[in-house]
Parts: C-alpha cells; sequence; structure tokens
C-alpha cells in the first residue's frame, strides 16, 4: 500500500518516510508500539492523500481554481475528492 502511493508521488522515498512516521503517530495515539494496517491505511487515506491533493490546488493556476471551486456544488466537490482517492487506491491494491 505504502509503495503504491509512492509510485504516484514525484518524490517517492520521502512519501515512503513521511507516510511511516504517519503511521507510527497514529500508533502510539492508539496506545500501541508497533504500526498495524490500520495505521498505514488511516496515515495514507486520512492525512498524506488528501494533503497532497490540497497542495496540488494549492498551486494550479489561479483561473482554473477560481472556476473548478466556485462553479461546483459542495456535495460534488466530496465525490471528485472520493473518485481521485479511489483511483489512488485501487492502483495500489
Amino acid at each position: 500500500m505504502i509503495v503504491g502511493y509512492a509510485l504516484t508521488c514525484k518524490m517517492r522515498l520521502p512519501a515512503v518516510s513521511d507516510t511511516i512516521q504517519e503511521a507510527r503517530y497514529q500508533a502510539r495515539k492508539n496506545g500501541r508500539s508497533q504500526i498495524a494496517a490500520t495505521d498505514i491505511r488511516s496515515a495514507l487515506l486520512d492525512y498524506r492523500i488528501p494533503s497532497d491533493e490540497a497542495l496540488q490546488q494549492a498551486f494550479e493556476p489561479a483561473a482554473r481554481r477560481s472556476t473548478s471551486r466556485e462553479e461546483t456544488p459542495p456535495y460534488t466537490r466530496n465525490l471528485r475528492m472520493n473518485s481521485v482517492v479511489q483511483r489512488r487506491c485501487t492502483t495500489v491494491a
């Protein structure tokens, strides 16, 4: 799962490292000393992938950003985000 995510990133080793760090944090937060698969999944789906998407949107040209965000209803934005996450996850699995 981590490697599949890293393959979608430009900087693959930092993506692996950051994901593992986040998974460690999730494990400690849940009172465990070792990482479980749920920690990795949470690190990817709840933190890394949404963070990457927000970063990508922040640096896209202003013309594209203003039209895509203002004209799209809020419920459609969530569907679009879910499809991006699903697309990335299906290539991993």
